[in-house]
């Protein structure tokens, strides 16, 4: 009787196991399909943005004005950064 419990308990573990095994080999398997994804678009964006300056240039912006939106663009995002994690954060009191 508590030789077929311990087998049935350990058959029930094996399968709990596998069944582990199977989800963090598709978290695994998602997780690079989704780096992937992230790789194409920072190339295609990449391109893209070269392909705006160039546009920029032949607009005849100079690289000084060129530097200063890029600039204003990456401080717009460091503050709505900076937004978003204070109005995210728990209030504690």
């Amino acid at each position: 009787m508590l030789g077929a419990r311990l087998e049935e308990h350990a058959l029930h573990e094996h399968s709990f196991l596998q069944g582990v095994d199977s989800h963090l080999d598709d978290f695994l398997a998602q997780g690079r399909e989704v780096l992937d994804n992230l790789v194409d678009q920072r190339a295609v964006l990449k391109g893209t943005q070269r392909r705006l300056r160039d546009a920029a240039n032949t607009l005849g912006l100079s690289r000084d004005v060129i530097g200063w939106i890029d600039r204003r663009r990456c401080v717009q995002y460091l503050l709505s950064a900076e937004l978003l994690q204070f109005f995210s954060t728990p209030d504690t009191s």
